[in-house]
């Protein structure tokens, strides 16, 4: 899960994975995760065949909170059509650009609030997604994760 998801959502308190061995589709669903009464559905970069699912974020979906790679990874897949669909992914400065367009409008959306968006530095913070009502979370749900078109 990515920094903004991370940190938009809030504190995971459950995560629904895949079984080792499923396939699944890029721009499908790969997870789901929930906390109270909101849920969001994670879609796969890349199709393929799971190979291993971290069970420790299973048991403990807190873990997605925090930034240690090591730790708190999801799935491995083993892709089947990534020179095809690497196309379809963003990295270095197209990335870049296109997360602090993506920062910038959340920012917009979300101003003028009771609480600040950004951290010092210009990062979001950590735990926006706790702060939200559920008006604004619905609202960035639709805006930023197009949780109309995956279920």
């Amino acid at each position: 899960m990515d920094k903004f998801t991370s940190s938009v959502f809030g504190s995971v308190q459950k995560i629904e994975l895949p079984r080792q061995g499923d396939r699944i589709y890029q721009g499908g669903k790969a997870w789901k995760i929930q906390k109270e009464d909101r849920e969001l559905v994670q879609v796969s970069p890349v199709s393929g065949r799971v190979v291993e699912v971290n069970r420790k974020i299973a048991e403990n979906p807190k873990l997605l909170n925090q930034e240690d790679p090591e730790r708190n990874w999801i799935l491995k897949i083993a892709p089947t059509r990534l020179t095809r669909e690497a196309r379809n992914l963003l990295s270095g400065e197209m990335l870049a650009r296109w997360n602090q367009a993506v920062k910038e409008q959340l920012v917009a959306s979300l101003v003028p609030s009771s609480y600040p968006v950004l951290q010092e530095g210009g990062e979001i913070k950590p735990d926006l997604g706790d702060e939200l009502t559920t008006q604004q979370w619905e609202k960035i749900a639709r805006n930023f994760f197009n949780t109309f078109l995956v279920h």
